[in-house]
């Protein structure tokens, strides 16, 4: 059995800031250990990384080099994605605290105790490290859906499992805000672009489906995509979770007026009488 020693779970002082652990030398991170990690936040709503750091077994397995040269590439793939865990799950802290123009590798290296050159080893650059982060938000948001949704839904329905899985994902884990405020910035990098793209496509597909079963009016798919997804990231940053509203409630109303505006209208639009819009316009 490896020997394992016990790594100090970070802890949330009264006014929330997270208080991170004795940084790791950087020899335990380039040694030949493997990380295992606790999740974003824990069961008693504090957050911090948990589990161990347990020197690597070096006995061969098999019935010759082979085997064994593919357990060891198995185990070293194991170690390099951990170590790139721990660093993803620092920079989320990083980013919340210093802002996405603030946060830099060196003060995301200093967390987990590496030098930038150590650090380039896992991660290129500020953008690709951004990335990480999103893909692990936007990997949450998809399983929030599968959960609530499913192929015999009428896309009414599987728009609101849609909405309600994404505020879920966003309030459900530290990073989910960093993820909703890179997309309310307008962040150009192509990486971070490509990600939200192909999540965008789920939204398009069921305002799509909408459209050809007669439950939606036809739109321009761009404008609707991009007011739901608006709507619903900017929730962060008015929402206050101890209030009267859960995250539920703010995601069935926000669905209510998006399907109420997308249903067909009941006559013909020449026949409606345009109503001005009154009061506080000069």
């Amino acid at each position: 059995m490896p020997d394992e020693v016990a790594l100090p779970v970070r802890r949330q002082t009264p006014n929330g800031i997270c208080i991170s652990p004795p940084e790791l030398p950087a020899s335990a991170l380039e040694s030949g250990a493997d990380l295992a990690l606790g999740s974003f936040h824990k069961a008693d709503g504090s957050c911090g990384y948990g589990g161990r750091l347990a020197s690597s077994d070096t006995t061969s397995v098999g019935p010759g080099p082979t085997a064994s040269a593919r357990l060891a590439s198995a185990r070293q793939e194991r170690r390099w994605e951990s170590r790139r865990d721990l660093i993803v799950r620092a920079a989320v802290d990083v980013f919340a605290e210093m802002g996405l123009e603030g946060a830099t590798l060196d003060a995301v290296g200093e967390r987990v105790g590496l030098t930038k050159a150590s650090l380039y080893y896992y991660v290129k650059s500020k953008e690709e490290l951004l990335g990480h982060v999103i893909g692990h938000v936007l990997q949450a948001q998809e399983h929030a859906m599968a959960e609530l949704t499913d192929d015999g839904m009428s896309p009414e329905e599987r728009l609101r499992g849609f909405c309600l899985g994404h505020l879920r994902s966003l309030f459900d884990d530290p990073a989910g805000r960093i993820a909703a405020q890179v997309a309310l910035s307008g962040n150009k990098d192509e990486l971070v672009r490509s990600l939200f793209h192909e999540y965008m496509g789920r939204l398009d597909a069921i305002l799509t489906d909408g459209v050809a079963a007669g439950v939606f009016r036809p739109v321009d798919l761009g404008l609707a995509r991009n007011s739901v997804l608006s709507a619903l990231n900017a929730v962060t940053l008015w929402y206050i979770p101890d209030g009267p509203l859960t995250v539920d409630d703010v995601g069935n109303g926000i669905c209510d007026l998006v399907i109420g505006g997308l249903r067909p209208a009941t006559e013909p639009a020449s026949s409606r009488q345009q109503r001005p819009i009154s009061g506080g316009g000069r």
